[in-house]
């Protein structure tokens, strides 16, 4: 790292150097862009060296998509989100499994469960939780206004099935079946092979009605009732924890307002980075979130490498 520093210093004083033979600069000036991206590229894998993994880094995804506040334009946006993360899924090779999807008068969608699979989806993805706003003139507006309505992104790790993942009781679970349906309450199959899971004690539903039969349905519908319980029991984890240390900080609350898209700017406003960039279309299409989704792991990363230093100093003292 320090000998790629000190190149780029050499190549930096030569492209400056007005003395020097013309073509030996414009090399230097072409070698510098090459040597700023290999730069990054190791400040990365240093970075990755020095932070421990998280636990559940290597872990798919089950992914929830609702509707919040906006009526139907809400709806209508959540839907495009929806569409975002599974073209991300394609650009990165991963694999994207549409599980439920209720739909509102509009064709907008009221929730959604999806799973997401493949390596490194839960670091890559872990910073969609939250509210992410849409700011535009909604095609059912007659007067030209500006509209602002939200939707609410889930990220939960899926269960851990190598290592058993929570215990989940027959007993404590009750299963419904009904006939999948399509938008509009349209039919799309006239036998029962939707499935509506409940665990009891949580009161948690999960329902699945996108795959072939009954039974493979009672399975999707399994591991992601195993993976919200597990989230659940995360949680009740770490308000107890939170509440002993009488700590306060919301750090990752599911309400925090985390990204703005304005139509009308053509702009997207991460609020965590606190940055802008331009292209709602790339957005949508997945390649301008893929942008911001390795921006927000390396600034995750960065943090998690302060802490870690951190603590080793304090391990010092």
């Amino acid at each position: 790292m320090d000998s790629a520093t000190l190149e780029m210093a050499e190549l930096h004083e030569l492209a400056a150097d007005a003395s020097a033979d013309l073509e030996l600069r414009q090399i230097a000036k072409a070698e510098i862009d090459e040597n700023a991206a290999r730069l990054e590229r190791l400040e990365k894998e240093l970075i990755a060296l020095l932070v421990p993994p998280e636990d559940g880094d290597d872990r798919n995804v089950v992914l929830e998509v609702r509707a919040g506040t906006g009526g139907l334009e809400a709806g209508l946006f959540a839907s495009e989100l929806l569409t975002m993360y599974e073209r991300l899924a394609k650009r990165r090779r991963w694999r994207f499994e549409l599980h439920d999807q209720s739909e509102n008068e509009a064709g907008g969608t009221r929730e959604a469960t999806a799973s997401v699979i493949g390596e490194g989806v839960y670091a890559t993805l872990r910073a969609e939780n939250g509210v992410h706003r849409v700011q535009r003139v909604p095609a059912t507006e007659g007067l030209g206004r500006v509209h602002t309505s939200t939707a609410v992104v889930v990220v939960l790790p899926a269960a851990d099935e190598e290592q058993g993942g929570v215990d989940l009781r027959p007993e404590d679970i009750q299963v419904d079946v009904f006939r999948s349906g399509g938008a509009g309450g349209q039919h799309v199959n006239t036998t029962e092979s939707a499935v509506r899971l409940t665990h009891k004690p949580t009161g948690i539903k999960v329902s699945c009605q996108n795959e072939r039969s009954q039974h493979m349905n009672k399975a999707t519908a399994m591991k992601v009732l195993r993976a919200r319980v597990e989230a659940h029991e995360k949680q009740l984890a770490r308000e107890a924890r939170d509440a002993l240390r009488a700590d306060v900080a919301s750090t990752g609350a599911r309400s925090e307002r985390i990204r703005t898209y304005n139509f009308a700017d053509d702009r997207v406003t991460d609020h965590r980075l606190g940055e802008s960039k331009f292209g709602i279309p790339r957005m949508l299409a997945g390649e301008l979130l893929e942008e911001l989704v390795e921006d927000l792991a390396m600034k995750h990363a960065l943090e998690k490498r302060e802490a870690f230093l951190r603590a080793l100093e304090d391990a010092d003292h």
